[in-house]
Formats: structure tokens, sequence, C-alpha cells
């Protein structure tokens, strides 16, 4: 439930209060928050770390989280930023109140400073490698540099102070969970423009695959498994097999003529309320099976591998769902690529 009060304060300004009550409600407040602009979102960050401070508030994070929405609690400080342990065993960081949190830093930086060097060498795209490859590249190593450098002034200065290295590593993980805001507020004495460089970033985050922050788990997996596929078969050079070389048994080239049936049958399914996600698959795969110009196939193998992806997420929802008696679509509109 919703209210809202609006009024004038003793010195005349207007003040506008919305209280939201509810596990439902605060949950859709906090997202609607989280999604405007930089001004927004750093009203959100201010009232997800209120949110978060009680079970309520949580209880309200998580449900949005299992429902499809952004995971809200992870990203306001359950789990520190900047870091997702690749490996089981890899040192996990401190939180705020923990003994010794310069040490766990320390240790857990260190580990994955070594991992993203690693990282950064594997992939290093070489001159020929393009500029979204090499700056990706350049952004994983610099997350490495990042963390080798917060490791090594960490530990010089544990070395003189222990004291004062905990209180610097609990300065930093509260910076951490308020966002970073005290950086725009340096940028901005300094005479650089803290909102253009915001805006920036979020644009990247829309048009160029950055990696800055941490993977999901559905993105470990799919690394794990294109993993394994390298282990298992190395690397794979085969025809693409698509377009004129897409024949029946008498040698009819037949991609096209697939693509415009399953185009057909998706829409007809979305029409009359039964599609599926093997509708929107199989439309996606024929439509790529009938390209030959190696950039459109390109890009039709992307769609297939998001609406791969963006199925494996619904399967994650219906059991969310199922976990609360929901009910779990059986079709309706096709809303991906």
């Amino acid at each position: 439930m919703y209210e809202t009060r609006a009024y004038d304060n003793d010195h005349g300004d207007p003040v506008i209060v919305i209280v939201a009550t509810g596990t439902h409600d605060v949950s859709r407040l906090a997202q609607l928050l989280n999604t405007g602009n930089s001004e927004q979102v750093r009203l959100a960050r201010q009232v997800l770390n209120q949110v978060r401070r009680h079970n309520g508030g949580r209880a309200a994070l998580r449900l949005l989280a299992e429902h499809g929405g952004p995971d809200l609690l992870t990203q306001v400080g359950q789990t520190p930023p900047l870091f997702d342990p690749p490996m089981a065993d890899m040192p996990l960081p401190p939180v705020a109140g923990d003994a010794d949190p310069a040490e766990r830093l320390i240790k857990a930086y260190a580990g994955l400073a070594l991992y993203d060097y690693a990282l950064a060498r594997r992939i290093y795209p070489g001159p020929s490698g393009g500029p979204e490859k090499t700056r990706r590249w350049a952004l994983r190593y610099g997350q490495a540099a990042l963390r080798y450098g917060i490791v090594l002034l960490l530990r010089e200065l544990a070395k003189r102070d222990p004291a004062q290295a905990n209180e610097v590593t609990n300065q930093l993980l509260n910076a951490w969970d308020d966002g970073g805001d005290e950086v725009s507020d340096w940028l901005v004495e300094w005479g650089i423009d803290a909102e253009k460089v915001i805006q920036a970033g979020y644009q990247d985050a829309l048009t160029v695959d950055v990696y800055l922050g941490a993977a999901t788990d559905e993105e470990h997996k799919l690394r794990a498994e294109l993993a394994r596929q390298d282990e298992k078969f190395g690397e794979q050079n085969h025809p693409d097999g698509t377009g004129e070389a897409f024949t029946n048994e008498f040698g009819t080239i037949i991609g096209p003529y697939l693509a415009k049936v399953h185009q057909r049958l998706c829409l007809e399914a979305a029409d009359n309320g039964t599609l599926t996600w093997r509708h929107i698959l199989l439309e996606e795969v024929y439509e790529a099976l009938a390209e030959t110009d190696p950039e459109r196939l390109k890009a039709e193998l992307l769609q297939v591998a998001a609406v791969a992806m963006q199925w494996r997420r619904a399967i994650d929802r219906w059991a969310a769902r199922a976990a609360t008696n929901a009910e779990v679509p059986a079709g309706g509109e096709k809303t991906s690529a």
C-alpha cells in the first residue's frame, strides 16, 4: 500500500512524503527508483541502504530478485562490490564489522588480482583484435591493477599500523556500499563534470560488454561450458552450413522457407495465446540457418544465444513462482528479439 503527503515545512519549502508498506510495494518502489537517472539512482542507494538494515526490508528485496527483478540486496552491499569469486576456495573478503578486515581484504584481493592478470593475459587480442576486444582486455587488466594496488597499499599500511589499516579497510567497505558518491564530490572539486562521467558509464553499459562488475551465476556457467568445449574439442572451425548450403535430400535450398514457416508459427502462437519458448527459439535458429552474409549470421546467432539465456532465466522465474503457488504462463506475447 502506498500513502503520500505533501506540505510546506516551517521555512516554506515544499515537502513530499511517500510511504510504501508491505513486501511487494517496497520492492516495486525500490526497483522504480533504481531504474531512473543518476540522481534517482543516488536516492535509490540511500533508500536501499536503509531498507536492507531491517529483516522485512531484506525480505522485500529478496522477493524482487526471486521474481525476475534486479538483485538489489546484493548490489547495495550484502556481497562486497567488485568481487565475485571465480573459485570455491578463493578467500572471501570482509564485510563491515569483521575482525581484522584489512588482512581479509588483502588475501581476497591478492587472489583476485592474480586471477585477473591471468585472464587478461589469455584474452589479450593483439594488434588486430579491434577496439571493443582491446577495451575489454584493458578494463580487465585495469581491474587487476586496481586490486593489486589496494593489496600493496594495505600491506604496507598494516606493517606500520594494523589498527589504521583496519580503519581504512572499513572506510573502503562503507564507501563501496554508498556507491562511490564521495568520488563524485571529489571530481566536482577538481573541476571535472561527474555527471558526464556517470552518463558515459551508463551508456557503455547499454552498448558495450565492458564486464566491469561481477558476473552472474549463468554467465559463470556459460563461460565454464565454453571452456569445457574448448578442452574437449579444441578449436573448432567447421563450415557454416547455412544459406545455400542448407538443402534437403533433393538439393533444394530450404533455409529461407523454414525461416518463414517458423516466423509464421511464432506469430500465430502469439496471436492465439499459445506462444512458447520453443516457438521463439526455433524462429531465431531458422533465421540464422537461412543467412549467408557473415555479419548478419553473427547477429542472428547472437539472438539465438540471447533467447536461450532468456529461456533459462524464465525457467528460474517459473520455479520461484511455483514455490509461491503463482501461475506459470502457458503462452503469450513475444517479448524477445
